[in-house]
């Protein structure tokens, strides 16, 4: 009777979250996610751990005249830990063609400059100083004879400042077969500023990519990234050096099984004295 009873739940359960994707998808809202577990090595030591697991959804509204409003809300799941998940992104916007308007937490224009140049690898990667997801922030977006300016205003109430606790402003555009990129952040709380410049190209089966960051005391972080694409496999290798600081060195192997399902294996290790090299081997689908 027990089990009789638990199957029906689950049948249920089943049917009612089948029933809510088709209509999410009938309203004109697109489920997406990931989902990832790796074994991974570190000073001799084994484990089973995930890095990006989350969920999400995004709406969109033609408003008529060229415009439409959009929302997206993700949730980051901890599978370590059946009981966490946090807020990935929450944010509402309205575009006018020429001008975008989004408001609510999301990456800010280094993660974003990060994620078009050198966040290139599956396992562990290389990642620019201060690029983040930020909350109450309000970020306007537009083109220009080609070239896509912006500036965002952050107000996450994590410091002394009552109304902006940092802004950034960005350009961007195609020169050539590259994509440059450029990202100024300024930090009301700790008067601070760094500054990003950062590049990308694709040729054939070859992705290029790099940045250039100058930190607060003016320190310069150099990363190089590669990544080449043979069939169903794309062999990836990259570099970062800290000025006063260790390089990172990252290697990688991705097989693709489909467009939504993917195997690597990462290799990283620094020049820290008493560090250990990490291996990772991963699954990962994306829906």
């Amino acid at each position: 009777m027990k089990k009789t009873i638990l199957a029906a739940a689950i049948a249920a359960s089943v049917l009612g979250l089948a029933a809510c994707t088709e209509e999410a998808k009938a309203s004109g809202v697109t489920v997406y996610g990931s989902v990832e577990q790796r074994v991974e090595m570190t000073n001799g030591v084994w484990d089973v751990n995930s890095d990006d697991n989350f969920v999400g959804f995004e709406a969109s509204e033609d408003l008529g005249n060229g415009a439409s409003a959009y929302a997206n809300i993700s949730m980051d799941v901890a599978s370590e830990d059946n009981s966490t998940a946090t807020v990935r992104d929450s944010y509402v916007g309205v575009n006018f063609g020429s001008v975008d308007v989004r408001a609510g937490r999301q990456i800010n224009f280094l993660d974003a400059a990060d994620d078009a140049t050198t966040d290139i690898f599956e396992g562990t990667s290389l990642t620019a100083d201060g690029a983040a997801r930020n909350d109450s922030a309000v970020r306007v977006t537009t083109e220009v004879s080609g070239v896509t300016i912006g500036g965002v205003v952050i107000s996450d109430n994590s410091g002394a400042e009552e109304k902006t606790d940092a802004y950034q402003v960005m350009a961007s555009a195609a020169v050539g077969p590259a994509t440059v990129i450029g990202v100024y952040n300024k930090d009301k709380n700790a008067n601070t500023d760094t500054k990003l410049v950062g590049a990308s190209a694709a040729i054939a089966d070859i992705n290029v990519g790099g940045t250039y960051e100058i930190a607060a005391n003016d320190d310069v972080t150099m990363t190089a990234v590669a990544a080449v694409s043979a069939g169903n496999n794309t062999f990836k290798a990259g570099i970062e050096d800290v000025e006063n600081g260790a390089q990172t060195y990252v290697l990688e192997a991705v097989h693709n099984f489909s467009k939504s399902t993917s195997a690597y294996v990462n290799y990283s290790d620094n020049d820290v004295a008493g560090n250990d090299s990490t291996t990772m081997v991963g699954l990962r689908m994306n829906f």
